[in-house]
């Protein structure tokens, strides 16, 4: 009976190790760090970058944007420092930005004021391009709108 018992014990013991192992608790999504998340496909996206972006709402309607940002990459963090900075985590060629992100419009748009991006996913096919997605709100006073942003980027 004692080496039934002691053959369960390690069973057990295995079984946890396995699944622990397994990462349980992160999910692909996560946007990195998660055990679900390989590792950064590029270590050298830090540098100046030129960005074009295109927004599409039916009650804000749309425009083209060109602006230059920064990235310094740590790991698997990307920091971006333009008109405003956030913070992305990168999952194999995938960045994704699990937080608002708040850009000043000041001209050129039928609602100036506050766009808050409340998803942004960038997708790096290279070390020296990116392309993605953005849902955003946009308002002034009383006054909002909502639409999506298509990104590229290249330096």
């Amino acid at each position: 009976m004692k080496r039934l018992h002691m053959g369960l014990g390690w069973s057990l013991v295995c079984a946890l190790l396995i699944c622990g192992a397994c990462g349980g608790g992160s999910s692909g999504s996560d946007g990195g760090g998660g055990a679900d998340c390989p590792d950064p496909a590029f270590d050298n996206l830090s540098g100046f970058w030129l960005v074009q972006e295109t927004t599409q709402s039916q009650s804000c309607g749309s425009e083209l944007n060109q602006f230059t940002t920064s990235i310094t990459q740590t790991g698997s963090t990307l920091i971006f420092l333009g008109r405003t900075t956030f913070t992305a985590s990168m999952c194999g060629s995938r960045a994704t930005n699990d937080h608002p992100v708040s850009v000043p419009i000041v001209g050129g748009s039928p609602v100036p004021g506050i766009r808050t991006y409340s998803s942004i996913v960038l997708s790096f096919p290279s070390s020296s391009s990116f392309n993605g997605t953005g849902t955003w709100t946009q308002t002034a006073g009383s006054t909002s709108c909502s639409g999506t942003s298509t990104f590229t980027g290249t330096r």
